[in-house]
């Protein structure tokens, strides 16, 4: 299971909306597969793989985002929660191309503020640099 959350304005409290939206999908499964978390035995959850993809200009880009090391000086005693950081891809992967739409637009909004030129400008440079060509 794969949670996965795109910014652009960095901001620790990301970590706390992964917690949460990994509880609400664990419910979820919870409730459809009619698991009971009453019983003594564990129940079988789905392995989560926690990510962030930051898209925006800060310079120090951690690996890992952690609640504990953020919230709570990294005491993870009875809790903690991590998400890698991506800040990129791979040269035409699907994660490479949406940077670099965000990236365009954000280049894009600095230009033309937040306009209809903007969207065209974007989706113009995006298709000819085979940015998410075949969605635009």
């Amino acid at each position: 299971m794969i949670l996965l959350e795109t910014q652009v304005t960095w901001t620790v409290n990301v970590i706390i909306r992964i917690l949460m939206y990994l509880a609400s999908t664990w419910q979820e499964f919870i409730e459809n597969h009619k698991l009971n978390v009453y019983s003594s035995k564990p129940i079988d959850l789905p392995k989560p793989g926690l990510y962030v993809i930051y898209t925006g200009a800060r310079r120090k880009q951690p690996e890992w985002l952690a609640l504990a090391d953020e919230f709570f000086a990294g005491d993870n005693t009875f809790l903690d929660v991590k998400a890698k950081g991506i800040y990129d891809g791979k040269e035409g992967d699907i994660i490479h191309q949406h940077v670099m739409f965000t990236k365009v637009y954000n280049n894009q909004v600095a230009c033309y503020g937040r306009t209809r030129q903007a969207v065209l400008e974007t989706i113009r440079i995006c298709k000819d640099s085979n940015v998410w060509k075949e969605y635009l």
